[in-house]
Parts: C-alpha cells; structure tokens; sequence
C-alpha cells in the first residue's frame, strides 16, 4: 500500500521539501488543494482534495470511503473542523463510488455538526447524501437546521 500526498501547484523538489518538513501532515493552507492518494495494487482508493475560498470549503471525495481510508477521513475532519469559522462546509461526493457503515457514519458525523450541504453527480452519489442525512436524524445529532 502506497500513501502519497501530493499540494498542487509545486515543483517536484518543492514538493520533497514539503514532505521532508511535514511527513505527516494532513494539511496544507493557504490557496493549495490537498490531496491525499491511497493507492493498492494500482487502483485508487481514496482521494480528497480541500478548495478553500472566502466564503466556503470544500470537501472533494473520489474514490471509496470505506476500511482504513475512513480514519483518514475522519483525522482529515479534526484536523479542518477548528479552522471553519463561519465557512459553508460542502461535501462533494460527485466522484465517491463506495461507502461503507463506518464511512457513511463520518460523514452523518460531519453533516451533523455543520449541516454541510451535499455536492451529487448520479442516483449512486444522491443516494449516499440522503443515507447520510437519514442517519444523521436516526442518530438524534442533526443540527443541520
């Protein structure tokens, strides 16, 4: 298994400079998007990208939310929830092709805790967003509204 993070627009000596100084980082500020690629046996696993503006942030999924790749998810969420402020939250799940218990928990856990809105694609993708909102209010923790 291969965890890469790569910060766009960078170099290739840049980018070793930045994985020298920040081996574990998580996050990277400022106008860059992160990406996080988890790759096995050549297939992609996980990938989120944060955009950040002004006015909000946004959470890009591609790929499964699902196994180890939820605690990534998750440390991704504790590391950005005290950085919101008053920033919308969007969650883009255009791009998300699975979702296991553990990975539609998270993010009922995040949609909770800011009633973040949903970004969709297909029936799959609007599927996931209604699950996710359906458990949030099973749960007791929607304060979405």
């Amino acid at each position: 298994m291969l965890l890469n993070t790569a910060i766009y627009p960078v170099n290739s000596i840049i980018f070793k400079y930045i994985q020298f100084l920040f081996p574990e980082s998580s996050l990277w500020r400022g106008s860059c998007i992160v990406i996080y690629n988890c790759r096995r046996e050549g297939k992609l696993t996980l990938k989120i990208s944060m955009i950040e503006t002004d006015q909000k942030m946004t959470l890009k999924f591609e790929g499964r939310i699902a196994g180890l790749w939820v605690s990534e998810v998750d440390r991704t969420w504790r590391t950005l929830q005290p950085t919101l402020g008053r920033k919308k939250l969007l969650l883009d799940l255009t791009a998300v092709t699975f979702l296991d218990p553990n990975g539609k928990e998270i993010l009922s856990e995040i949609y909770a805790k800011t009633g973040a809105e949903f970004l969709t694609s297909s029936p799959l993708t609007k599927y996931f967003a209604d699950v996710i909102k359906s458990i949030s209010k099973q749960n007791g923790k929607d304060q979405s509204k």
